[in-house]
């Protein structure tokens, strides 16, 4: 029997070294994979998290909206719980009143979602009609291209068609189920936001400016009050600034975003384009192609007898118009609000005196009396080259009593 030699195979020193970096190698690719998903994990479940406190706060907004009790508990309440089974489902609200509209604060307990909105009502009113002229028992009279399209309130003696400087009516009659009998005096106003509202002249001013100036404020901090020294305004201002002033000019080359202004007398420079509210006590006066962006608005308080608000040619109002009439008139009849026939207001136009009323008006109008004014002489319960559309596609001002309903008008930062 031959016996064979045994081999063995004989490995070099270097390949224990190679094996173990190979070994190493290996592992940490698949230490690397478990990062890398427990990472996308994680990612995913923050991403989720944070997707979920933000449907919080929106379902906190909703809830605010649709419900007066709960929306009052949201606010009063240091902690509100949306849904029992759910603990992070815990939210915090805060509420303020800024001209005629409200600001909404909402955010979450935990994490740090939160969201600043501005709400205005549903509805103008107890009613939702085109056109409202209290009843003083005088029939209302259409003239020239006079159209409305939506409900009437009107005085019991109701419509007619005549005749204006040799033109017969040419605009669209009404029909007989678009009007209905108004009442003898407007409705309520709300008393908290007519209180907020005096309360604007008393405001303390934080800083004074010479007139030309440039300050921004979030809606999440303190109101900032400005003194203007001088009569005309030029500058940038935006947030929750308010500028206060005895007769003020805003020049045409303003940049004005989301504040109040607060004055005797306010007059806007022809051409000025800006996002704005306007509170006045003696007079405001809009020059010619002024165009205040939703949600804009103008109110004058009414206590001067020789008040009044006036629209220039081309001009257009997004949000609302209001003028008050406290102070009684003497003699010859004269208007608290004047528009002429080529203006626009998508929103509320209130006026609680005489009002010449021409032009488009898309929303809803509240009038107590309706005049037009010609060069020889008056016209009284006449509506001349007016076009009334009522709609309910933009949120009104809180200032009529009427149902709660809140619509959200715009997100603030």
């Amino acid at each position: 029997m031959v016996r064979t030699k045994e081999t063995k195979a004989v490995l070099s020193a270097s390949v224990l070294a190679t094996v173990l970096v190979a070994g190493t190698l290996l592992l940490l690719a698949v230490l690397g994979v478990f990062l890398l998903w427990d990472l996308h994990t994680g990612q995913a479940a923050a991403y989720h998290r944070k997707k979920q406190l933000q449907l919080h706060v929106e379902s906190g907004f909703v809830l605010y909206a649709a419900d007066s009790v709960a929306g009052s508990r949201m606010v009063q309440d240091s902690v509100y719980r949306l849904y029992e089974e759910e603990g992070n489902a815990c939210l915090r609200a805060e509420r303020y009143l800024w001209g005629l509209y409200e600001v909404v604060t909402v955010a979450t307990v935990e994490g740090n979602a939160s969201s600043v909105r501005m709400f205005g009502k549903a509805h103008p009113g107890p009613q939702h009609p085109a056109l409202w002229v209290c009843n003083r028992r005088k029939a209302i009279s259409f003239a020239g291209t006079t159209a409305l399209f939506g409900e009437a309130w009107l005085p019991e003696n109701g419509l007619q068609y005549v005749q204006m400087h040799a033109r017969f009516f040419e605009g669209k009659p009404v029909e007989k189920e678009q009007i209905k009998t108004s009442g003898e005096q407007l409705p309520a106003t709300d008393p908290a936001v007519r209180k907020n509202t005096e309360a604007l002249w008393q405001l303390p001013e934080d800083t004074l400016s010479g007139g030309n100036l440039s300050v921004r404020r979030s809606f999440r901090e303190a109101a900032l009050c400005v003194g203007i020294a001088g009569e005309r305004l030029e500058g940038d201002a935006r947030g929750r600034v308010i500028l206060r002033g005895e007769h003020l000019v805003i020049g045409s080359e303003s940049r004005l975003q989301d504040i109040l202004i607060v004055a005797a007398s306010v007059r806007i420079e022809s051409g000025f384009t800006g996002k704005v509210q306007v509170f006045a006590r003696d007079s405001v006066v809009l020059e010619e192609k002024v165009l205040l962006e939703y949600p804009s608005g103008i109110y004058l308080q009414g206590e001067a007898p020789e008040g009044y608000l006036k629209m220039g040619e081309a001009c257009e109002v997004n949000g609302y118009v209001i003028v008050e009439g406290t102070a009684p008139l003497k003699g010859r009849p004269k208007a608290r609000y004047i528009q002429p026939e080529n203006t626009r207001i998508r929103g509320l136009l209130w006026v609680n005196g005489i009002a010449q009323v021409q032009g488009s008006i898309t929303g809803s109008v509240w009038l107590c009396e309706s005049y037009y004014f010609a060069p020889e002489g008056f016209y009284s319960n006449i509506f001349y080259n007016a076009r009334f559309f009522a709609t309910d596609h933009f949120p009104y001002p809180l200032w009529q009593e009427s149902a709660y309903e809140r619509r959200c008008v715009q997100w603030l930062y």
